[in-house]
């Protein structure tokens, strides 16, 4: 890793002073979606549960959300990131500060990373683009684990594939971060075993078939350690193996229940009564516990085989929207006010349409609102679809004409992983951590694809043919 330059510097400064002035405004005059507990606690859902985990874990040494009863739909990670600063002064300040440490260094794993393939001025662009989204602002100024998941994924590609001596204790401490991302989000879990595939692939053309071997085995070792404990504790609550049941809740009760509404027509009371039923429950709050994810996940695969064409589509179509929603829409629902000085300028409708839902109505008047109500929000989404539209065309580039190596293979595997997993639940706020990666991608289209200007072409520079 090659030391910071006087250029980096600055530009770090820059971020850190926009992220200030972003927390002064949130903090002291936008404070509509904080109402309920306070800045920087979000009103309900994830963000009030990691709050009260933390405050628990720090008060009573119990990882719960009241009671006797232990949680288990969310994984202890995050609120053992938050626990230590919680326990300075009783309030989440100090973590949002180290959130923004976590953007700075996720922007800096993100330049080290595009370096080995990108020319430095593509790589900058691309630390200052997942530094400056809006979402990436926003949700860091705020209790919610996907920043810290984007630095732990950024550190493990980093120490895997691009950290120059890659020796055992790269390894191990790969397998540590890994673990510990497990922990943070469930989809860490199965993210490990990708990236260790990968790993040892790469680790056999470098260092020879017995230590790559030994490396990656340290690498799991490592990580299972770490989420070992976690996976224990459950057994001995519940008699059931498992990390958590965010994924098989998730997937029955967002991706499956959204299908059968809109492709079947079955309401929303109905579909949650028969899972009561069938899971013998008398609230679905009850299957927050890790005994019910087998049952869980056995209706999952049962309503999907049961039209898995059209399923498919319908969580291929999600997963692609999950890459053109807006941030700076999703900023303005989130800050009504900033939302408000954006429409009293005519660059935003005052989110009283929405633009998803519209075309696939009409078409023509979601077109028409985007353009004229909504310039702002349209005009990230024409970018984002383009830099899509370039990702996909040079990774079809790449294969075809074998211009690629392992890392660029990761990159795509990640992003590919996290989009799917994501599904049809497509907030900008889970794209984030998929985010770092498709910009390297698109930059990368931009410097090797075979663009033809007046009989030129712009090419990589030399030594960075290929990713």
């Amino acid at each position: 890793m090659n030391k910071i330059t006087k250029n980096q510097w600055v530009l770090g400064l820059l971020t850190v002073a926009v992220y200030i002035c972003a927390f002064a405004y949130i903090a002291f005059s936008d404070r509509g979606i904080f109402s309920n507990f306070g800045y920087p606690i979000h009103n309900g859902g994830d963000s009030s549960e990691y709050a009260l985990l933390t405050q628990n874990l720090v008060e009573s040494g119990a990882f719960t959300l009241g009671g006797n009863a232990p949680e288990m739909f969310r994984s202890p990670g995050y609120s053992l990131f938050l626990a230590p600063f919680y326990a300075i002064d009783h309030s989440f300040y100090l973590a949002i500060f180290a959130q923004i440490l976590l953007v700075l260094g996720s922007a800096f794993l993100i330049y080290e990373i595009g370096k080995k393939f990108l020319p430095e001025f593509w790589a900058t662009i691309c630390a200052l683009f997942f530094a400056l989204d809006p979402a990436t602002i926003f949700y860091s100024l705020s209790i919610f684990s996907d920043l810290l998941f984007t630095f732990l994924s950024l550190l493990a590609v980093y120490l895997l594939f691009v950290r120059e001596n890659r020796g055992w204790v790269a390894y191990g401490f790969a397998g540590l971060v890994l673990g510990f991302g497990a922990l943070v989000r469930s989809a860490g879990e199965y993210l490990v075993i990708i990236l260790a595939v990968f790993a040892l692939v790469e680790a056999v053309r470098r260092i020879g078939f017995r230590k790559a071997v030994f490396s990656v085995l340290l690498m799991l070792v490592a990580s299972l350690a770490v989420v070992a404990p976690w996976y224990v504790r459950n057994y001995q609550e519940t008699g059931a193996l498992g990390l958590s049941t965010t994924g098989p809740y998730t997937f029955l009760f967002y991706h499956v229940k959204d299908f059968e509404m809109k492709k079947h027509g079955v309401s929303e009371e109905t579909f949650t009564n028969e899972i009561k039923e069938r899971l013998n429950v008398a609230d679905v709050a009850e299957l927050r516990s890790i005994e019910y994810s087998k049952g869980m996940m056995e209706i999952v695969k049962e309503k999907i085989f049961a039209d898995p064409l059209n399923y498919g589509v319908y969580h291929i179509l999600g997963s692609i929207n999950l890459f053109l929603s807006s941030s700076i829409r999703d900023t303005t629902l989130n800050l009504p006010k900033f939302g408000e000085a954006l429409s009293a300028v005519g660059l935003a409708g005052g989110n009283t349409v929405n633009v998803k839902e519209l075309l696939a109505t009409d078409p023509v008047r979601a077109l028409w609102y985007g353009i004229t109500a909504e310039p702002l929000f349209t005009f990230e989404r024409v970018l984002r679809l383009l830099g899509l539209l370039l990702a996909v065309g040079v990774t079809l580039y790449a294969l075809v004409t074998r211009r690629f190596t392992i890392l660029f293979v990761v990159l795509v595997s990640i992003v590919a992983y996290t989009a799917l997993v994501i599904g049809p639940v497509s907030y900008p706020r889970y794209r984030i951590p998929l985010e770092p990666f498709l910009y390297l991608i698109t930059a990368y289209g931009f410097v090797s694809l075979p663009w033809k200007t007046k009989g030129t072409s712009v090419k990589v520079p030399q030594g960075k043919t290929s990713v």
